[in-house]
């Protein structure tokens, strides 16, 4: 069996393959040539293209973007993912990568509930894809750390207690693990939280700079198409200045993009020390007046307020956005006893993680079956009666001794003191003590003892 683990990204999505019983790890599948596919979909000539093809070539009817993080609280996003899932598909199809047979895991974030993840499953059947299992990326990118060889944790950490941070393009999701399972805690997050927000925040503040910004203005109320073409170019230009960063503090990169809709619009984007602190920084009024960085402080430090009882020893970061160092800093200054751990492929994680959680919960399925079948009703009550004389020896001498105690010698010794009159109310008063007695806690607490060494035989 094949497990494909699919991570439909608000920013960049990947497809991943884990064979059980293979020993290797799992691969990216490759879509269109690329390890990572844009989140982008649009139509050309009537057929659905996604990734860099919906605007390289030329750009899709309807092109779209950050649907993913729109999906909530926009139904008219839905046909968009419907139409992505089904063009990465249909291409993995085409091409052999994927057959009739291999399973589909699917990431949703931590925050969404019940309803939205039914919704959700019911878009990627409309999509084509057969029975898609969805499970929150936070706990797939536990899984991806507890057996990917290549971040190499120490097992012991992982299951004492570990954090989880997925930081994506349209979410901030937490899973918290404690003995390497998820707590009452499990996986939590900010639907509304992630590093799209400063994509559309560096796209409003260039067009704000330039002189055209009236007629810009003008084209993105009318194309949703150029609006998602030039908050791509956004996106790419702050993933460029944050790789950069580490080798050059003072780095500064720019774009010039050019708007062929009514006219021809030049756009300057730009994005230098001074823009990045603006966009970390300044409020914004997606996050009701909270700067991005205000608003991952407070997250993480609910985070921690969450796991109080049994604080993280490892915080793992994962998602596109976790390359970016002030939240790493961030991280370590709030979880100051934990160890920090930062995936080597943060791109490629959770798609991974999804496929081995395929695996993972087929095993959990096929080991309830199997002990489904093994132990039935029938089966164990049989067992019990054929050793049901065992325990009722040690029950009736453990009641026996309780009901002389609590009954039979406090009232006798009333009805020697002269506070019963007769035999016959020293005996009324004796059943009714005797069945006050049994119906107590103190004849579970007496029986406890026979019951735990019954039920252990």
């Amino acid at each position: 069996m094949r497990y494909i683990g699919f991570d439909v990204g608000d920013g960049e999505s990947a497809v991943a393959a884990f064979e059980q019983g293979s020993g290797i790890e799992p691969i990216i599948l490759p879509v269109y040539g690329s390890k990572s596919i844009l989140s982008a979909v649009g139509t050309l000539g009537g057929e659905i293209v996604v990734g860099e093809r919906a605007y390289t070539d030329a750009l899709a009817d309807g092109l779209s973007v950050r649907f993913k993080s729109r999906f909530t609280y926009d139904a008219s996003r839905n046909e968009d993912i419907v139409h992505f899932a089904r063009g990465v598909v249909r291409h993995l199809q085409d091409s052999g990568a994927v057959k009739p047979e291999d399973r589909f895991v699917i990431g949703c974030p931590a925050g969404w509930n019940p309803t939205a993840r039914a919704r959700y499953k019911d878009l990627m059947t409309r999509a084509g894809i057969r029975d898609p299992q969805i499970i929150s990326e936070s706990r797939a990118a536990f899984l991806y750390a507890k057996y990917a060889k290549t971040v190499a944790l120490d097992v012991d950490i992982l299951n004492q207690s570990a954090l989880v941070v997925d930081i994506g393009s349209s979410t901030l999701d937490f899973a918290y693990i404690v003995d390497g399972r998820e707590t009452g805690v499990g996986t939590f997050g900010d639907i509304a939280l992630g590093g799209g927000l400063m994509d559309a925040e560096l796209l409003r503040l260039m067009v704000e700079k330039t002189r055209e910004k009236d007629k810009i203005k003008a084209v993105f109320e009318e194309s949703r198409s150029w609006y998602s073409y030039c908050e791509i170019q956004a996106r790419q230009l702050k993933e460029e200045y944050f790789t950069r960063l580490p080798q050059d503090p003072d780095t500064t990169v720019k774009k010039q993009l050019r708007i062929c809709y009514d006219g021809v619009q030049k756009l300057q984007l730009t994005l230098d020390k001074a823009i990045a602190s603006n966009l970390i920084h300044n409020p914004l009024a997606s996050l009701g007046g909270r700067s991005f960085h205000q608003a991952m402080e407070e997250a993480l430090r609910d985070a921690v307020r969450l796991t109080d009882s049994q604080p993280p020893k490892l915080v793992l970061l994962t998602g596109g956005a976790s390359r970016m160092p002030f939240i790493r800093e961030l991280c370590r200054n709030i979880f100051v006893n934990a160890a920090i751990v930062c995936c080597p492929e943060p791109e490629f994680s959770i798609a991974k993680g999804l496929s081995y959680a395929g695996w993972v919960d087929e095993n959990l399925r096929a080991f309830r079956k199997a002990i489904s079948e093994e132990i039935t009703e029938e089966r164990i009550a049989g067992i019990a009666k054929y050793a049901m004389p065992e325990l009722q020896t040690e029950a009736v001498d453990a009641l026996s001794q309780l009901l002389i105690d609590e009954a039979a010698l406090p009232i006798v010794s009333d009805w020697r003191q002269g506070r019963l009159a007769t035999l016959d109310d020293m005996n009324t008063r004796m059943q009714t003590r005797m069945e006050q007695v049994l119906v107590s806690p103190m004849a579970r607490e007496a029986l406890a003892p026979c019951m735990e060494k019954w039920l252990k035989g």
